[in-house]
C-alpha cells in the first residue's frame, strides 16, 4: 500500500492511513509500544519523500534485512546502537538534523524534565520524535492490542504471517481509540516480523553513529552536535 501524508505532516504506511489520516504531524512526540516491526513501519512511511532522514537510537540488535523488506531506505537511515549516559545530547543532535528519531527503546527511566526538553525540542525543529513505555508525556499514542500468528496447525507447519491489531490515541478531543490492523509479512515478502531483530548480510547498511571518532562510523555526535551529515540530511522544510 502507499503511504499517505498531508502538508505539515511526515507521512505514514499505507495500513495506518485509516487511524492516521493526517499523517505524523511534524514536532510531534509519539510514543509507540509493541513490536519493532510496528517501529519500522512508521520509519518507512516518514522515510517515503526522498529528502527525508531519520535515525534510531538505542537498538543495537535492529535487523536490517527486516527494516529494508518493509520499506525503510537504509542509506538515509543513521543507527546510534550505544548511546552511552549521554541520551540527552544525542537525541537532541540528532533533533536538529532529521526528520524522525526513533528512541523507543531507552525511555524508560528518563526524567520529566529531561522528556519535556527534548520534546520541545522536536516540537520547535518540526522532528517527529518516537518514544516508548515510560516516557512522561506525548502527543500520540500508538500502541498494539493483539497479535495472532497464522500457519501452526496442531503443533506443526509453517509460520506464514501474523496480524496485530494497532490502536492510536491522542489528546482531548482525539483521545477515542481508532483501531487498523496490519499483516505482515506484506504482500510478496517472505518474512519481515521474525526479522525485526538480528543482522542480514544481504541488507544495504546504513551509517552508523557513536559518540567517539571511528573509521567505520562517518557521522559523530559530540558536544558541537551532529557532525558529517551529508548536505542531503538537512531537514528540508
Amino acid at each position: 500500500m502507499g503511504d499517505r501524508s498531508v502538508a505539515g505532516a511526515l507521512a505514514v504506511p499505507g495500513e495506518l492511513a485509516g487511524v492516521l489520516p493526517s499523517g505524523l504531524r511534524r514536532g510531534a512526540t509519539v510514543r509507540v509500544t509493541g513490536p519493532t516491526s510496528l517501529v519500522l513501519l512508521l520509519l518507512a512511511g516518514a522515510m517515503a519523500d526522498s529528502d527525508r532522514w531519520s535515525a534510531v537510537v538505542g537498538l543495537a540488535d535492529l535487523g536490517m534485512v527486516a527494516a529494508a523488506e518493509l520499506g525503510v531506505p537504509l542509506q538515509r537511515l543513521a543507527l546510534v546502537p550505544h548511546p552511552g549516559p549521554e541520551l540527552a545530547a544525542v537525541v537532541g543532535a540528532l533533533i536538529d538534523g532529521m526528520s524522525l528519531v526513533a528512541a523507543t527503546s531507552r525511555s524508560a527511566g528518563v526524567s520529566e524534565a529531561t522528556a519535556r526538553a527534548l520534546s520541545g525540542r522536536a516540537r520547535s525543529r518540526g522532528c517527529v520524535l518516537l518514544v516508548g513505555q515510560g516516557w512522561p508525556a506525548a502527543d500520540l499514542e500508538i500502541g498494539t492490542a493483539a497479535r495472532r500468528w497464522t500457519g501452526l496447525s496442531e503443533g506443526r507447519g509453517r509460520l506464514r504471517y501474523c496480524e496485530f491489531d494497532v490502536e492510536v490515541r491522542g489528546r482531548g478531543s482525539a483521545s477515542r481509540p481508532r483501531r487498523a490492523t496490519i499483516r505482515l509479512p506484506r504482500a510478496g515478502v517472505e518474512s519481515a516480523e521474525g526479522r525485526a531483530h538480528g543482522d542480514g548480510t544481504n541488507a544495504q547498511r546504513p551509517a552508523t553513529v557513536d559518540g567517539s571518532p571511528s573509521a567505520s562510523s562517518p557521522w559523530q555526535v559530540g558536544p558541537g552536535g551532529l557532525r558529517g551529515l551529508p548536505d542531503g540530511a538537512q531537514r528540508a522544510g
